[in-house]
């Protein structure tokens, strides 16, 4: 079932096409986000005698990378030959867990002109420069993210709705739809194997057991933490305070831990794609903010987790607000282009813009409101910027044009640049 869903990632067709290219494939990503599922479509397209899948999460796998030749001879094994002018296919999974998997990959793609190399693992900052250092030139890296809104409502099989969200107007009846599945998308995330349970419990133990796994697999093992306890803390301590400022020093001292541990604790979770911290932009403007970054959960769902809330009920919620915020900036950044960056801004006296969105030269200004009822002030402070405001309500006396309902507000953003 998740394999089929799978099929409508928007990010598969790229990863076909690149595929074709002499470069070493290489997704990552959180654990969960779907990297083994689509490595397993890719193998299932492959000419059934001219692939291998090796899975590294198995222990009994990992002696083939003690050396080159050990891999080699293995592959000839199952059917490959150097002389061949097919293409052979090798597809490796979770490389992370052999810490020489990189030099052997890169001797392998220079030496053996007919094999192509396809592999995942769950990202990590040893693992990104490795990739720099020892692959330089030789990869495509894709970045496998959770679902994006749109690909959830593929996975609840709604494609009327996205058809839907893609028109002009939007009526009455697909609009309650699309907000049923909207709530349900904030509270429980956008991991692939949650979207496809429809039970409450059911939804809560998947992500119970990501965070454990996560815990053991990539913080115990892969970064060698001695207290995990202390790392649990700081977690669900950035879960509270997602969507603020992250003030390193504040955090240790209500933790009790030394900030150059929190540092590098926070640090771990962003390279394992849980967080994401965002820089202030100055507008050059008096009394802007210039250091202090803010935090957000890659997944809302999770964030959930850690806090322990499921309200479905949004509007009951205090950090409903939050939660939109959080929706915008992740849809944002899964399909962030290469030639954009994403921003905050803030005065020291608490003036804001939640989100600018960077192109070459050109900014754009974005703020999120559940119900908008006017025009925020520091916006009309800056009209020589392109500014919209994103909200679920439009309650206003005021003309606003520039207003995106938030279900389907990354459609306009595409027509912007």
């Amino acid at each position: 079932m998740l394999k089929n869903n799978l099929k409508n990632r928007s990010v598969l067709n790229n990863i076909r096409k690149a595929i074709l290219k002499d470069k070493i494939i290489v997704l990552l990503g959180a654990r969960q986000t779907g990297k083994t599922s689509i490595l397993k479509i890719l193998y299932g397209e492959l000419p059934s005698d001219k692939k291998l899948f090796i899975d590294l999460d198995l222990l009994s796998n990992r002696y083939l990378f003690d050396n080159e030749l050990e891999l080699i001879y293995f592959l000839k094994s199952k059917g490959y030959n150097e002389n061949d002018k097919e293409i052979f296919y090798l597809i490796v999974d979770e490389f992370q867990n052999v810490k020489n998997s990189t030099t052997i990959l890169k001797s392998i793609h220079d030496n053996y002109k007919n094999l192509r190399i396809i592999i995942s693992g769950s990202s990590s900052l040893k693992i990104r420069k490795n990739i720099s250092e020892t692959m330089a030139g030789r990869t495509i890296v894709f970045k496998i993210n959770p679902l994006t809104f749109e690909e959830f409502l593929f996975f609840k099989e709604r494609d009327d709705l996205i058809v839907s969200l893609s028109s002009d107007i939007i009526n009455r009846r697909s609009l309650i739809e699309v907000k049923k599945y909207f709530n349900e998308f904030l509270v429980f995330g956008s991991f692939p194997e949650v979207s496809l349970v429809d039970k409450r419990g059911d939804k809560v133990e998947i992500l119970n057991s990501i965070f454990e796994y996560y815990i053991e697999k990539d913080i115990r093992n892969f970064y060698e933490i001695r207290n995990i306890d202390n790392f649990r803390r700081l977690i669900e301590y950035l879960a509270v305070i997602s969507g603020n400022l992250l003030k390193y020093n504040l955090v240790a001292s209500d933790l009790g831990i030394n900030v150059k541990t929190i540092r590098d604790y926070i640090s771990f979770i962003e390279d394992t794609f849980l967080i994401k911290t965002i820089s202030p932009y100055s507008l050059k403007r008096p009394n802007s903010l210039k250091k202090a970054k803010k935090i957000y959960f890659m997944d809302t769902g999770f964030r959930n987790y850690l806090i322990k809330n499921f309200n479905e009920n949004i509007d009951l919620r205090g950090d409903s607000g939050l939660l939109y915020e959080t929706f915008v900036f992740n849809e944002i950044y899964k399909r962030i282009k290469i030639n954009q960056e994403l921003y905050f801004f803030r005065t020291k006296q608490g003036s804001e813009i939640d989100f600018i969105l960077k192109q070459d030269e050109e900014l754009l200004l974005l703020e999120v409101k559940k119900k908008v009822k006017r025009i925020p002030r520091i916006l009309n402070e800056l009209p020589e910027y392109k500014s919209f405001i994103i909200g679920e309500e439009l309650k206003s006396k005021e003309k606003i044009k520039a207003f995106l309902l938030i279900y389907n507000f990354y459609k306009n953003l595409s027509l912007i640049y």
